[in-house]
């Protein structure tokens, strides 16, 4: 009897545990290219779906000084539940929070 519950439980954490791990993932957003000014901000967002996108609805939402970027370049580590998911960056010069247009787009 013993054995048979030692064997339950055994079986029982080696499921939790491969679970635990299945539904945890890191995503790594690596940005190329990020003009060299001292001001702004580099904001990611992460999105579950195209609807949320559509709606700027996000499931994640931060900004990283741009101290964090050396040689044009920035590297962001997001700890996410496996599945799809859309990212926008936007280099934020002015720290407004939004997308800026003039006449030409």
């Amino acid at each position: 009897m013993r054995r048979k519950i030692f064997i339950f439980l055994a079986t029982f954490l080696a499921f939790s545990f491969q679970l635990s791990l299945a539904a945890s993932q890191t995503l790594t957003v690596k940005i190329h290219n990020i003009k060299s000014s001292p001001q702004g901000v580099i904001r990611i967002a992460l999105f579950g779906d195209e609807k949320g996108f559509r709606a700027e609805k996000y499931l994640f939402d931060m900004s990283f000084d741009k101290s964090r970027v050396k040689s044009g370049k920035l590297t962001v580590n997001i700890p996410v539940e496996c599945g799809v998911y859309g990212v926008t960056v936007l280099d934020d010069e002015n720290n407004n929070g939004k997308m800026d247009y003039n006449m030409f787009g």
